[in-house]
């Protein structure tokens, strides 16, 4: 009985163990940058957009 218990546990740990060392893929790499980095880049273009417009009215005013 004992052996049995622990055979299975050792071939569940090694499972266990082979995911872990798998680890992402590329292509999940690559997902997960775009589902962050694109709405970031987005919202600091809007942003940044704005930014600079209303920075070229208050340097336009201070000219003249």
């Amino acid at each position: 009985m004992k052996t049995v218990l622990t055979s299975r546990f050792v071939k569940l740990h090694d499972a266990k163990l082979q995911r872990d060392e798998q680890g992402l893929t590329m292509l999940a790499y690559a997902m997960g940058a775009a589902i962050i980095l694109v709405p970031l880049a987005g919202l600091m273009f809007a942003f940044s957009n704005d930014t600079a417009t209303e920075a070229e009215a208050v340097i336009d005013a201070a000219i003249t």
